[in-house]
């Protein structure tokens, strides 16, 4: 067994001897075969030139030695009695090279196992059910490769649990990533075409070896610690024996060696002279030689889909490197928006989105945004300086070069404008609510508007005070306190400088000697009047009375209390006014004001009606106020007081000249005579008071009238 000259060639070439051998089958690899062979002269380069990818190639060891026939001619190495034979290698032609040396031919040939197919193409799917099992996805794997079959040695009947992508890469990688999720390794048939791969370390049969004194012992301690250290097991599971055998078996056969059991998890085969030596690697079967792997291209990757479902913060997704997806079998993905908590967006059916894998993993990868697909044939977008955020009720936020504008979805315009060169504009159909737990402080350096058609109200909560404005203006409080300005209107300036103001000029006061020259006047008008009546007054006056008493001498007396009264209360209405300075009291008014007096006391004598005094009083108040310098209003006001008292003070000047015509009304002359010097002394000293009130008054609202008036 072993021998060179007993291995038989099946395939499309012809080979004349074998030069050289070699097979190698290891885990997760694809097994391979270099051939060399003696070639004839006549067939040159035509096996190289013929060749073609569908070519395959079987190598097989005859159980007797046939090498010669009966009749001593030496056998053709091409043909096979698979019943009398056992297959080494079996699969496909990978490489071929015909070579020239000395005039003689050789043929080399590199052939692997048919798993090559699944390592040529890379591609890219999800698998989503996670109640898929390992059976059902390897199966759709091979799908794609009509006849081909596996041998499942692990998870059979288990469910992934999860979502699995593969991602630019082959089905071979994919695969042996899938069996490293289950701490196992993929294991190529060497023997069969057919069967492609097994899924898992395959037992077969149990051999018991020999001790011999040619082999190597080894401990792999760095497969140790990547497996787990002695947290997972002991550094014993990962002792391995090497050593070479002629003899033939198979990975996954169980082998009792050196008082150990242990498994073929690998071997290799090469020529020594005319002998096919097997080198083999026996491991402990609790060594756990496969770590998980990952797709390092799948950390940060992005896979575009669409969305097909949504629920609460996950949606489902139709990737875009499936070719269907059954919503009832897609996995959930949590979905978190490129711009965190804000603007957070639920993707609505339909929308394009991205699955991105936040590491190499592909542990729980999440939905992170929205795709746009129409960004240049969309009207709002398709001016990169401008973005859009919008949903599918018609909310909307444009932010612009010089604006930001927050939309509101509904018919009615709703909406909160920033806009550089405006301001700020908020827009409501209905109410628009301010609200704050604290303050709300406007501040500007020029006027705050409210515009509005019906009211405006102002209301303290919580409280019966505040104001409205509908038509009129209307407070309500227990205390208002109200303060406002005086507010004129005025045409605009013709220049940008004030003027300085000029002091109004103040009225002047009348010269002395014209003082004295009305003083003497008024006293030789008083003289001359009160002389005429006493001349001619008797007769009058005894006609009209029939009494035989002096009435000159009635005049004259009236005349001089008359004068004495005015006197006295001009000289007692100037020491009150100018803050009781006898000194000064202006003797020339005092002299006006008894002058008066005199002509007034003169005739309230004579038989004249009450209207009548009153009339003269009035003219002589009038005079009075005039001949002092006294406005309109105060030779208004002169007259009416004048006119009050001549009215009620003639009766008591009558009442004095009955004292002495009618001695029997002694008591009404006195009561006379009292009410007499009221209306004589105490109404013109209330009418200089109010004169003098008055003056106060007006020059009160004259200053007043100059700033502002308070209401």
């Amino acid at each position: 067994m072993g021998a060179i000259h007993g291995l038989r060639i099946k395939s499309p070439y012809k080979l004349l001897k074998i030069e050289d051998i070699r097979i190698e089958n290891k885990a997760n690899e694809h097994g391979q075969l270099y051939l060399k062979c003696l070639i004839d002269d006549s067939i040159n380069f035509d096996s190289a030139i013929k060749a073609s990818t569908d070519d395959k190639i079987s190598v097989y060891e005859e159980l007797e030695d046939h090498s010669v026939n009966s009749y001593g001619t030496t056998v053709n190495i091409n043909e096979v009695d698979e019943r009398n034979s056992t297959r080494l290698f079996d699969g496909i032609v990978k490489d071929i090279k015909t070579s020239n040396v000395n005039g003689i031919y050789y043929l080399e040939i590199e052939a692997f196992t048919s798993s090559i197919e699944l390592d040529i193409q890379e591609k890219s799917r999800s698998f989503q059910n996670a109640d898929m099992t390992y059976d059902e996805l390897i199966e759709n794997i091979l799908n794609d490769y009509s006849g081909y079959n596996f041998s499942q040695c692990v998870g059979q009947g288990e469910k992934i649990g999860k979502p699995l992508f593969q991602y630019k890469e082959t089905d071979w990688n994919f695969l042996k990533r899938l069996a490293s999720e289950l701490s196992s390794e993929l294991y190529c048939d060497i023997i069969n075409s057919n069967d492609s791969f097994y899924f898992g370390r395959p037992g077969n049969a149990s051999y018991e070896l020999e001790d011999t004194k040619y082999y190597k012992a080894h401990k792999n301690l760095h497969r140790f610690r990547e497996s787990g250290g002695y947290d997972v097991g002991h550094d014993t599971d990962y002792f391995y024996y090497e050593l070479e055998r002629r003899e033939k078996y198979n990975v996954g056969d169980e082998i009792y060696f050196k008082n150990k059991q242990l498994y073929v998890n690998q071997y290799s085969a090469y020529a020594l002279k005319d002998e096919v030596i097997y080198k083999y690697r026996l491991c402990r079967k609790n060594g756990v030689w496969q770590t998980k792997s990952y797709n390092s291209l799948l950390s940060g990757a992005s896979l575009e889909g669409k969305v097909i479902d949504r629920q609460g913060e996950q949606v489902k997704l139709q990737l875009k490197i499936d070719n269907n997806q059954n919503n009832e079998e897609a996995s959930w993905f949590r979905f978190a928006p490129p711009t965190g908590n804000m603007m957070h967006c639920m993707p609505v059916v339909g929308t394009d989105a991205r699955l991105y894998f936040p590491n190499e993993s592909s542990e729980e990868p999440i939905v992170t945004g929205c795709l746009r697909t129409n960004g240049s044939s969309c009207k709002k977008t398709s001016d990169t300086s401008k973005r859009y955020l919008g949903t599918e009720h018609g909310s909307s936020v444009e932010m612009l070069p010089d604006a930001i504008n927050i939309k509101g979805g509904s018919s009615s315009p709703l909406s909160i404008k920033f806009e550089g060169s405006i301001g700020v504009t908020l827009t409501s159909p209905k109410k628009l609510t301010m609200s704050a737990s604290d303050e709300i402080i406007m501040k500007t350096p020029k006027s705050v508007k409210i515009n509005a058609q019906s009211q405006i109200a102002i209301v303290k909560t919580n409280a019966g005070s505040g104001l409205a404005i509908e038509g009129d203006l209307n407070y309500k409080s227990n205390n208002v306190i109200l303060e406002g300005t005086f507010k004129e209107s005025f045409p605009d300036f013709d220049d940008d400088e004030p003027k300085i103001g000029q002091k109004p000029e103040q009225p002047k006061e009348m010269p002395f000697w014209e003082k004295v020259a009305i003083a003497a006047v008024a006293v030789v008008a008083a003289v001359a009047i009160v002389a005429a009546a006493v001349v001619l007054a008797p007769e009058v006056t005894m006609v009209a009375l029939g009494a035989s008493f002096n009435l000159g001498t009635a005049i004259a007396v009236c005349a001089g209390v008359g004068a004495t009264v005015s006197a006295v209360a001009d000289a007692g209405t100037q020491w009150l006014t100018n803050g009781h300075k006898v000194s000064e009291i202006d003797p020339l008014e005092v002299i006006i004001s008894a002058s008066g007096g005199a002509i007034s006391g003169a005739f309230a004598v004579l038989p004249i009606s009450r209207l009548g005094e009153a009339g003269i009083n009035g003219v002589i108040g009038a005079v009075q106020s005039a001949s002092t310098g006294g406005s309109v209003a105060d030779i208004a006001s002169g007259f009416a007081l004048g006119a009050i008292a001549g009215f009620a003070g003639g009766a008591g000047y009558k009442a004095t000249w009955r004292l002495f015509y009618d001695a029997n009304h002694v008591n009404s002359a006195l009561n006379a005579s009292k009410r007499g010097f009221e209306a004589g002394v105490v109404v013109p000293w209330i009418g200089k008071a109010a004169n003098y009130i008055g003056d106060k008054l007006e020059e009160w609202f004259d200053k007043k009238s100059e700033g502002n008036l308070i209401c």
